[in-house]
């Protein structure tokens, strides 16, 4: 069993890339964020508002050791953005093929607008607290990578 695992900040195509990629690849597809909502039975937003972060964390990691476990075949996964954030996922990581996909500040600002709707950790926030956030995770991106795919303000992927 292989799991290709792809990890990334809020917006970046993780689940368009992954969706492509399976397709051409002919592997089966899973969103993280679909599968904790399934697990829930109610959407992220509900549960960062009434039960926060901390408990989303707890949930996201349970979800994410049990989809792996019950994988048979190859797969792709889109990580949520925060997945790399809660230290005890780290050895399930490292059971991935993980592939970051790098987007440039000017990309994730440009989206903020729309993000800010979807994304529970982005509301009330200045974009400088939104900057940091980018920062601090993308240092750990780098460091669970086995593949960084950088992609340019125009959507083009380079390696």
């Amino acid at each position: 069993m292989n799991i290709i695992l792809i990890i990334g900040f809020m917006g970046c195509g993780k689940t368009t890339c992954g969706k492509m990629v399976a397709e051409k690849l002919g592997y089966d597809f899973f969103d993280l964020d679909d599968k904790i909502e399934e697990y829930s039975k109610t959407d992220i937003n509900s549960i960062f508002e009434k039960y926060g972060e901390h408990y989303f964390r707890a949930i996201e990691h349970k979800v994410f050791v049990d989809l792996l476990l019950s994988m048979k075949r190859t797969a792709i996964v889109a990580a949520g953005g925060g997945l790399v954030t809660n230290i005890d996922n780290f050895k399930h990581i490292q059971n991935c093929l993980t592939i970051f996909l790098d987007v440039p500040w000017a990309y994730i600002k440009e989206r903020l607008p729309l993000l800010k709707e979807t994304r529970p950790l982005l509301k009330n926030k200045t974009i400088k607290e939104i900057y940091n956030l980018w920062l601090t995770r993308k240092n750990k991106y780098f460091k669970y990578a086995d593949l960084t795919i950088k992609i340019t303000k125009n959507n083009n992927y380079e390696e």
